[in-house]
This record gives structure tokens, sequence and C-alpha cells, in this order.
């Protein structure tokens, strides 16, 4: 068996990154070669999956807003329309605050949860609006009424 040479480097053709040549002998044979070690061992690559975080608080001003404007649709119904008010302000004033807060936050975000808290605050502002509209109507059709008389 002849001894091995010692190791020398050379760079690998695609990346050009050095590449480790060792003599190694083989046990059966007993003949000396050269071996690339790099190229013929398996390694095994890990990669991180990285999530985009999501803005809680874009989907709670959202969730908010649709939950208003579903209970806010009955507020134009005579007298049933003052318990559908009371019960859709609530939602609409959370979703106003939640869509700015989080409105806000989305640019720390990279604009993550944007869309829905610009949705949350248009659906939360369009149930106040409609709520001031049916009142402002319901006061000058009492008004009307009264001086009807």
């Amino acid at each position: 068996m002849s001894k091995p040479s010692r190791p020398d480097e050379s760079f690998h053709a695609a990346t050009l990154a050095p590449v480790l040549v060792l003599p190694i002998a083989c046990e059966r044979c007993q003949t000396v070669g050269m071996s690339d070690f790099p190229r013929t061992q398996n390694q095994v690559i890990y990669q991180q999956i990285v999530k985009t975080p999501t803005n809680g608080l874009a989907v709670a001003s959202l969730v908010l807003g649709i939950v208003a404007m579903v209970i806010g649709a009955g507020i134009p119904i005579p007298f049933l329309g003052l318990i559908f008010m009371f019960f859709a302000f609530v939602p609409a004033v959370l979703a106003i605050i939640f869509g700015h807060v989080a409105f806000r936050s989305s640019t720390k975000l990279g604009g993550t949860g944007r869309g829905s808290a610009l949705t949350g605050l248009v659906l939360g502002y369009l149930t106040i609006a409609i709520s001031a509209a049916t009142t402002f109507a319901w006061i000058v059709l009492a008004a009307s009424s009264v001086a009807a008389r």
C-alpha cells in the first residue's frame, strides 16, 4: 500500500468555493485515490419558514365592523331600531378605535393588515352615519308631526 499524499485544495467549478481534496485509501483493494470530500457527503439543509406577522387589531376591527353593520341594518326600523342602534353602537366604536390603531401599526409591520383595518374603519363609520341619519330623520319627522297639529 502506498502512502497517501498531502491534502490539496481546489475550487468547485460552479460556485468557486474551496474544496478540500483528500487522499483516501480503499479498505478492500488497498488502492489510494483522491476524494473531493464535500461533494461526496450528503448534506442536510434546514430552512426556516418565516411567517409574516398578523395584525390582530386589524382583524378585530374588521370583525367588529361586520358585526356592527349586520346589527346596524335594523336601525331604520321604527321603534325596534332603537334597540338595534344601541347594540350596533358599541361594536362600531370599537371597530373605529381598533381600526385607527391597527392602521397606524401596519406601517411597522410592512403593510400587514392595512386593508382589514381600513375596511373595519369604513364599516364602523358607516354604521355610525346610518345611526346619525336615522336619528336625524326621526327628529325631523317628530317635529313635523308636532308642528302639523
